[in-house]
């Protein structure tokens, strides 16, 4: 929903993160103020998910057209 449906991201409140992703869930927050500053023409050029051990970690990169 990050890439292709941000709109719908932003509708969840603090509360709904926090019970969905917990701990992570500020972070994730962060995310949402970045993707909400780009244009709904911003693309993804760039994706990768790193899963170490117990906890996976992403990258993902957009350039706004």
């Amino acid at each position: 929903m990050f890439e292709k449906n941000p709109k719908k991201l932003a509708d969840l409140s603090h509360q709904e993160l926090m019970e969905q992703a917990g701990a992570e869930a500020v972070e994730l927050i962060m995310c949402h103020v970045m993707r909400g500053a780009m244009s709904s023409k911003a693309r993804r050029v760039h994706r990768h998910h790193y899963a170490p051990m117990t906890r996976g970690m992403g990258l993902i990169t957009f350039e706004d057209v």
